[in-house]
């Protein structure tokens, strides 16, 4: 540096067979230096894999944010696809008690079914969040399971999350088409098939009664337009299967299933 401060040109400052030396050296150093943080940061992919999705400088950051689970949030976006900022208890600043996905202004809340310690290394209370975001869908698809056809449509979607909502009308119009083909009696699966898509049909159009409603938010509205064009393709499922039934009658739902 001395060197470098008296002489100012840049091609007699470093034309020194020492400096030159040294340089083989230093490279050395960097390339240990850097094979010790590319294995450094791969154990800690190993422990968890979402880590892949991150670049190095990404991953280095948020393992440097690991004691301050807070900051962490900044990033959760490129460790899962739905979570982009959780809630911590009040009173413990470190348990996580919801999680969130924010969507054009907007946030859809999920409660934890069971609170999520934020608290040692960053890679364990990570796997625990995604291990609890996971029971808590399944234990809410299950839920949603029930209520698509025992809670009124509207009432339904809701109180639904939108990956809920979405699996519960596929849910009801599965069960309703195969409560209709599991008819013995042609005529009775006929007369089943009509009332079925008359259902089909009247819950489009409570799907499209909710769109209108002007106080909707960007969040539940792409999410009722969602559904209503899933809706739609199965009430088209719906014609199909009934027309082919009064053309083939004697088909079974077995048969059907083959096509």
């Amino acid at each position: 540096m001395e060197r470098a401060n008296e002489q100012r040109n840049v091609v007699q400052c470093c034309n020194d067979d020492i400096l030159i030396s040294s340089l083989n050296g230093l490279q050395a150093d960097l390339e240990h230096c850097q094979k010790q943080l590319e294995s450094y940061l791969d154990g800690k992919r190993g422990l968890f894999p979402r880590f892949y999705f991150c670049s190095p400088e990404d991953l280095l950051k948020i393992l440097s944010l690991g004691s301050d689970p807070e900051a962490v949030q900044d990033d959760f976006e490129k460790l899962f696809q739905a979570i982009t900022q959780v809630t911590f208890d009040e009173e413990n600043p470190k348990l996580i008690i919801k999680i969130h996905q924010r969507f054009a202004g907007t946030t859809e809340d999920v409660d934890l079914y069971e609170d999520v310690l934020a608290e040692g290394p960053i890679e364990e209370w990570l796997n625990d969040l995604t291990d609890e975001m996971m029971r808590t869908m399944r234990q809410k698809c299950r839920v949603g399971a029930q209520d698509c056809n025992s809670v009124p449509l509207p009432e339904f979607v809701n109180q639904s999350a939108s990956q809920i909502a979405l699996l519960g009308i596929q849910m009801s119009w599965t069960t309703k088409m195969e409560y209709a083909l599991d008819r013995t009696n042609a005529k009775d699966r006929r007369e089943e098939l009509d009332r079925k898509t008359k259902e089909v049909v009247t819950a489009l159009h409570e799907l499209s009664a909710m769109c209108l409603d002007g106080t909707l938010n960007k969040l539940n509205r792409t999410k009722i337009e969602t559904l209503v064009t899933i809706q739609v393709h199965q009430r088209d499922l719906s014609d199909t299967i009934r027309t082919i039934y009064r053309a083939q009658p004697s088909k079974s739902r077995h048969d059907f299933e083959w096509q």
